[in-house]
């Protein structure tokens, strides 16, 4: 099965209240399924807080791309690489390509 990985950005006002973007890679059969299953996830591991995020981005996992590990959510990986819309590239590799 493919993996997928599903970004959860806080809306505003969680924001404000200290909370930052989840991100989690599951093996799915497809988007579609992936999101709902993060979604689960999410109500699994922060039931109080499903309404403070916005609606999962997923993507399929790429070759050569970062990924958090498979069925757990990481609070850092959001802040250290960045996510396009399309595909997720390290933040470090992202600065020195944009300093040439």
């Amino acid at each position: 099965m493919p993996i997928y990985i599903s970004l959860f950005e806080p809306k505003k006002k969680a924001l404000v209240n200290g909370a930052v973007a989840l991100v989690i890679a599951l093996d799915a059969p497809n988007k579609k399924a992936a999101e709902g299953i993060a979604i689960g996830k999410l109500y699994e591991k922060y039931p109080e807080s499903v309404d403070n995020f916005f609606g999962a981005k997923t993507v399929e996992d790429q070759t050569g791309h970062p990924r958090p590990a498979i069925g757990q959510f990481d609070e850092k990986f959001a802040a250290e690489n960045v996510f396009d819309g399309n595909a997720w590239t390290d933040r470090k590799s992202t600065r020195l390509n944009s300093s040439h």
